[in-house]
């Protein structure tokens, strides 16, 4: 629409070519950065978006160029232009795709693997001891470290998650009450 109103203003071909020449370098540069930022998560629909914005491009300098009289060879030049700017937006978008898609699965990943290994180490360490760890405090540094007297309890009972029994807990607490 603004090519449309600038050239307009023009009244020879001379004076057209003049202005229209400079300005049709630019259009490869404004449908890159029209189709560059246009990305969605599916890039099926990016791919789309950017076609349709170099067809609405195309249609338009096909309706400049019908309106305003210019020469064939300048809707063949703008042909390449649209070309470009399609290709060349579609390129960057494509990176801008991968980069993000690329971000989010690394963090999402990274998140799960910390709760699993959080969920892992809270099977092993007191809670007091996790939070330690949580600010940053070494493992170390969450136990005692002074000399003393230490019970090392072992107890196993062969096949005791095939008790079905009401009473099991209750008994396996009373055992362990008295270690």
């Amino acid at each position: 629409m603004t090519l449309y109103l600038v050239l307009l203003g023009t009244e020879s071909n001379i004076e057209l070519a003049n202005l229209y020449f400079p300005l049709s370098g630019q259009i490869t540069f404004v449908i890159l950065l029209s189709t560059a930022f246009s990305y969605h998560a599916s890039f099926r629909i990016t791919l789309i978006r950017n076609v349709m914005q170099s067809l609405v491009a195309g249609i338009g300098l096909f309706y400049i160029n019908s309106v305003i009289s210019i020469d064939i060879n300048f809707i063949r030049l703008n042909f390449l232009q649209v070309i470009q700017g399609f290709l060349s937006g579609t390129l960057v978008s494509w990176l801008f795709f991968e980069s993000t898609r690329t971000r989010f699965y690394l963090k999402s990943t990274d998140a799960d693997t910390r709760q699993h290994l959080y969920n892992q180490l809270s099977k092993l360490v007191y809670p007091h001891q996790l939070e330690r760890i949580k600010l940053a405090d070494e493992l170390e540094n969450t136990m005692p470290l002074k000399e003393g007297k230490a019970i090392v309890n072992v107890f196993d009972v062969q096949r005791s998650s095939e008790i079905r029994h009401e009473k099991t807990a209750e008994f396996f607490m009373g055992v362990f009450k008295r270690f």
